[in-house]
């Protein structure tokens, strides 16, 4: 790529001026020197991606320059400069790490330019490589962490939800886990049942929000279950309350009693926050069953079958209670 820098070293000014014409002209940068000390010199002060070194120099030899190279500057491709005396060594520097060796009394220049490309080619794809493994391990933990933070969660639902719980401790539950686990700008939960026992509410609203904005979205949600058709599960096509951002919305059922959990922000939500949200949501939904079956079967515990009135088990178990009650206020 024009504009690479290429460190040259060679002791014969000829050369090194000529081959710096070359490389000057197809648009490189380049470095010249004419002895091993002031081709340490310059590795040493700035990043070269390719060295061309003379395998033979007054100062150094060119394999000692490649070990400094491989050592200090493991990125930098080198190109070795040798004799036809010297090819055993040459061969020595590509088991080393060298890219590619030229013949000095055999060397053409469009050779030349088609090694230094291939070499610093090879340079551009092992960096890119490297960028890439290093943007996949990150994004491998990134996952990993983002795997066990959701199976945190869902641990805690099984943990929050599955224990007996009254409709409100339910709405309060669920209410915490999902805005714990989603940047929300609201967020609100309504059951709806039969009697007020069988109805409750929460809601949730980014602190920086005015008042006028979470009424706005406390008024719609409860708007939402007195319709005569009340919404599906999934975002609302089209809502004149919010006219923009986003919006998740899960219907919750059991028996006669209807939720809804809705949750609103201007960001659009990904893929895998909308399926945990809808995780969230089924599992209220079935904790919202079990809650209702818990007391029916108590109902049916305390209650006689046929009118519907406090069996004779009850009766006893309240006259107990208050016995031991009125016993312990008297201090007998």
């Amino acid at each position: 790529m024009p504009g690479e820098k290429i460190l040259l070293v060679d002791d014969d000014p000829n050369i090194l001026h000529t081959l710096t014409r070359f490389l000057t002209g197809q648009g490189y940068a380049v470095a010249a020197a004419a002895s091993g000390r002031e081709a340490l010199a310059t590795l040493q002060a700035e990043e070269i991606p390719l060295a061309i070194l003379d395998l033979m120099l007054p100062d150094a030899s060119g394999l000692d320059l490649l070990a400094h190279v491989r050592e200090n500057s493991p990125d930098t491709e080198v190109i070795l400069f040798t004799g036809l005396g010297a090819l055993d060594s040459a061969i020595q520097a590509l088991r080393l790490g060298a890219y590619d060796y030229l013949i000095k009394t055999d060397l053409r220049l469009p050779e030349l330019q088609s090694v230094v490309d291939r070499a610093l080619e090879r340079r551009r794809l092992a960096l890119a490589n490297r960028e890439l493994l290093e943007d996949l391990s990150q994004a491998q933990e990134e996952l990993a962490a983002t795997r066990a933070r959701e199976l945190t969660q869902i641990r805690r639902i099984g943990e929050t939800l599955a224990r007996p719980l009254t409709i409100q401790e339910l709405v309060n539950g669920l209410l915490d886990l999902i805005w714990e686990s989603l940047a929300l700008a609201h967020l609100g939960i309504r059951f709806q049942g039969r009697d007020s026992a069988e109805t409750a509410a929460a809601s949730r609203h980014h602190p920086d929000l005015p008042s006028q904005a979470t009424e706005r979205f406390d008024q719609w949600l409860a708007g939402q279950l007195q319709q005569e058709n009340p919404p599906s599960s999934g975002p609302p096509q089209e809502n004149p309350l919010w006219p923009c951002g986003a919006i998740l919305q899960e219907q919750l059922q059991a028996g006669k009693v209807l939720g809804l959990v809705a949750a609103w922000r201007e960001e659009p939500f990904s893929p895998e926050e909308a399926e945990l949200f809808r995780i969230f949501a089924l599992q209220g939904e079935a904790a919202l069953r079990n809650v209702l079956l818990f007391d029916e079967v108590k109902s049916l515990a305390i209650r006689d079958g046929l009118t519907g009135l406090y069996n004779y088990r009850h009766f006893r178990e309240v006259l107990a209670h208050h016995t031991r009650h009125i016993t312990a206020q008297a201090g007998l």
